[in-house]
């Protein structure tokens, strides 16, 4: 019997070629607590996605369809900087000084001081759906990662079950207004940040668990050089370090039951037809506040206490990649904590930014403080 179980096991196992039995949390990736530590800078904005900050080290917190502008001493003062038709996602400036917004389901957004002052909604043939980041290069071009043709961003998760390789890479010259889709077929592309020399461009796919980089003056699928490629979790957005290096956010974990899961074709579309999304097995954001989700029995809690090294549901996890590209530090919430779904990061004035969307926090850690 054990004969003939192991080639579906063995398929699980290595479900695709180019990726492997998931790797375990150890060594730099050795769970800590170090974000349970961050201070809370706002715990009254609804479901944060994205952080950025601007040279007079004014706050920008994207939330539903606005964006809010944290300012004043101590970042106290709060006020609506900009509002949407769709949800508001990935932030980032261009070098022109107005900030880039990813407004799901519809559009990137250029917004400057007197408001939204240039949209982008289609590149090529196809609506721009799913925009998770973008990025400008040097020379003003603008790169967005379009996660996927099916879903809005708040829909990942059905992405994701549903298997879908539906993701492209847009280039767009806002001074010419023309938008061309450079790579597509990817697996929800999520994070775009530039390299700190200017000469490559670096992308995470969450569904394929890999950071890879391209140049920026020839990226093509053949020209793609895949810096890691066997992630534990779902690699979100990444941005660069001062030191050189860069930081990475992993939004969930993957577990082997959601493998198995994934790879069970019948039983998977089942539980989406028959299930309520909250509760199928899959990952999420946050957990644990529901008797109805999965994973509850013995082997995730003890007396009703969460055990830390349980299968997690929702995680909170930031990589530290140095200058080479790899993975030199991590920081972590483990499962027992409350501050999962880490969907925003930004390194400014020698502290970092962190968006829980999980638990709707945004988080400071002082650069002495994350060592």
């Amino acid at each position: 019997m054990v004969n003939n179980m192991w080639p579906k096991f063995k398929q699980i196992l290595f479900r695709r070629n180019d990726q492997y039995a998931i790797p375990p949390l150890d060594g730099v990736l050795l769970p800590n607590n170090k974000i349970d530590r961050f201070r809370v800078v706002r715990d009254s904005i609804s479901r944060p996605d994205d952080v950025e900050m601007d040279s007079d080290g004014n706050l920008y917190i994207s939330t539903e369809n606005r964006i809010i502008k944290l300012h004043g001493e101590g970042l106290k003062e709060e006020a609506v900087f900009a509002e949407f038709e769709g949800l508001a996602g990935g932030l980032n400036f261009h070098p022109d000084g107005r900030l880039m917004v990813c407004v799901g389901g519809k559009e990137l957004a250029l917004v400057g001081k007197g408001g939204v002052e240039k949209r982008l909604d289609v590149a090529g043939n196809g609506a721009i759906r799913c925009a998770n980041t973008a990025v400008a290069a040097p020379d003003g071009t603008i790169y967005i990662a379009d996660g996927t043709s099916y879903h809005q961003p708040e829909e990942w998760y059905f992405d994701l079950m549903e298997k879908w390789t539906a993701g492209r890479l847009i280039l767009y010259d806002p001074e010419k207004s023309k938008a061309e889709t450079l790579l597509s077929g990817l697996s929800f592309p999520y994070g775009l940040t530039v390299s700190h020399d200017g000469r490559s461009l670096l992308l995470t796919e969450s569904w394929n668990h890999t950071l890879s980089r391209y140049p920026l003056n020839d990226i093509r699928p053949e020209t793609r050089d895949i810096l890691i490629s066997n992630l534990p979790g779902y690699p979100g957005r990444i941005v660069p370090a001062s030191d050189g290096g860069y930081w990475m956010s992993l939004f969930a974990m993957r577990t082997h039951l959601v493998e198995f899961v994934l790879n069970e074709d019948k039983y998977r579309k089942e539980m989406m037809r028959s299930i309520d999304p909250a509760y199928w097995i899959r990952p999420a954001l946050s957990s644990g506040e529901d008797f109805l989700e999965p994973l509850q029995a013995g082997h995730a809690k003890t007396l009703g206490i969460m055990k830390p090294w349980a299968p997690p549901r929702s995680y909170g996890l930031i990589a530290k990649l140095d200058e080479a590209y790899e993975i030199r530090g991590s920081l972590h919430c483990r499962v027992d904590g409350k501050r999962h779904g880490i969907t925003g990061i930004r390194e400014r004035g020698g502290a970092l930014y962190a968006v829980s969307k999980g638990n709707s926090l945004i988080l400071k850690a002082d650069q002495e403080e994350l060592e």
